[in-house]
C-alpha cells in the first residue's frame, strides 16, 4: 500500500511547498570524522554538531552536491576528483564524504499546529561533489539520496520526502 501526503501519520518526512519551481528542504551536515572519539563513546547525540542548510530536491541530478561555500563553512577535505558531465559540458569536481540527514516531521502537521521536527540521519555517509554557490540553496539532493525515500509531489504544490 502506498502512502499519500494526507495519510502519512507515522512516517518521518521532510515536507514543504514548491516555490519558484523549487522543492527546498532543510538538511543537516556534519563532517565525516570519528566523532565518538572526540566527544566520548557515551556522549549524547545532542553533542554532535549538525549545521542546517537549504537543499534543492533535484530528480535530474544523479549525485548529491554541496556548494563550495557550504564545504568551506564545514571545513571539509576532499578525497578525490571526478569528471562529471552535466547538460552543458564535463567538468572536474572534488569529492567529499559527509554525514547527512533531514529535518523531518513525524506525521502530518495541520495549519496552526505546532511542528514536531526531529533529525533523521542517513544510515551511511554520503559522497558529494562541489558546486558553485547559489542564492536559493546550499546543496542539491540527487537521485542517490532521493532513491532512499518516497518522494511525493501533489498538484497543489506540496511535496513530501518520506523516510520509513
Amino acid at each position: 500500500m502506498s502512502q499519500s501526503i494526507s495519510d502519512s501519520t507515522r512516517t518521518l518526512a521532510a515536507r514543504g511547498r514548491i516555490e519558484n519551481r523549487q522543492a527546498i528542504v532543510e538538511i543537516g551536515i556534519s563532517p565525516l570524522v570519528d566523532q565518538a572519539k572526540e566527544y566520548g563513546a557515551h556522549a549524547p547525540f545532542s553533542h554532535f554538531p549538525i549545521n542546517t542548510y537549504r537543499a534543492l530536491i533535484d530528480t535530474g541530478a544523479q549525485r548529491s552536491c554541496l556548494s563550495r561555500s557550504t564545504i568551506a563553512a564545514e571545513h571539509l577535505h576532499w578525497h578525490g576528483k571526478k569528471a562529471i558531465k552535466n547538460v552543458h559540458d564535463q567538468n572536474l569536481h572534488y569529492l567529499f564524504w559527509v554525514n547527512m540527514g533531514f529535518w523531518c516531521e513525524r506525521g502530518h502537521v495541520s495549519r496552526g499546529q505546532e511542528s514536531n521536527k526531529t533529525y533523521y540521519a542517513l544510515d551511511r555517509p554520503v559522497e558529494v561533489i562541489d558546486i558553485a554557490p547559489s542564492y536559493w540553496f546550499d546543496a542539491i539532493i540527487g537521485m542517490d539520496i532521493i532513491g532512499q525515500s518516497n518522494l511525493t509531489i501533489s498538484r497543489d504544490g506540496f511535496f513530501e520526502m518520506a523516510f520509513s
